[in-house]
């Protein structure tokens, strides 16, 4: 029996497959200032909760690590809300599951992790989406939401490929 892996699937496929199409691309590219203006506050709230808990803050050494980490994150998310999903995307995704990898974080606290900041987000899209945007119609908010989920579960997705390629192993 022949199994196929996250990595033999080219990346059109894959992109097919979370139906990250044209549509959705263009949607998310054009809404990359809104996202990116609302990440700062997403990520404020993510890094207070994640932190609460030990087995998280034990990955952070001080606050300084906290505000670095999320420089770099600001810079992969400006590169997720492009949505170009280029050669460019992709070594940076590869990085941040390599640096996830090395710090020894396992793939659940990480998923858990990412479940916070995309509800987060989630919600700030849906609490300021029609101050920004007062002429879009009551369902765009909810689009924006559901192509946002798109791109970060294929983010998440690719990062965590990074864990399962180094290790040779799902079993994490």
């Amino acid at each position: 029996m022949s199994h196929l892996t996250a990595t033999d699937m080219d990346r059109a496929t894959k992109l097919s497959l979370y139906q990250i199409d044209d549509r959705c691309r263009a949607h998310a590219a054009g809404h990359q200032a809104f996202i990116m203006a609302l990440l700062p506050e997403a990520m404020d709230q993510f890094y207070t909760h994640i932190t609460s808990y030990d087995a998280i803050r034990a990955f952070f050494t001080d606050a300084d690590h906290i505000v670095r980490a999320k420089h770099l994150q600001s810079q992969h998310w400006a590169l997720i809300t492009a949505a170009n999903f280029d050669d460019v995307y992709h070594d940076s995704v590869l990085r941040v599951g390599m640096a996830h990898y090395r710090l020894g974080l396992p793939p659940k606290l990480y998923i858990a992790s990412y479940s916070v900041l995309m509800t987060t987000l989630g919600t700030l899209i849906h609490d300021r989406y029609a101050e920004h945007f007062p002429d879009a119609p009551a369902s765009a908010a909810f689009q924006l939401v559901q192509d946002m989920s798109r791109l970060l579960i294929y983010d998440m997705e690719c990062a965590i490929t990074a864990y399962v390629d180094n290790t040779n192993s799902i079993y994490l």
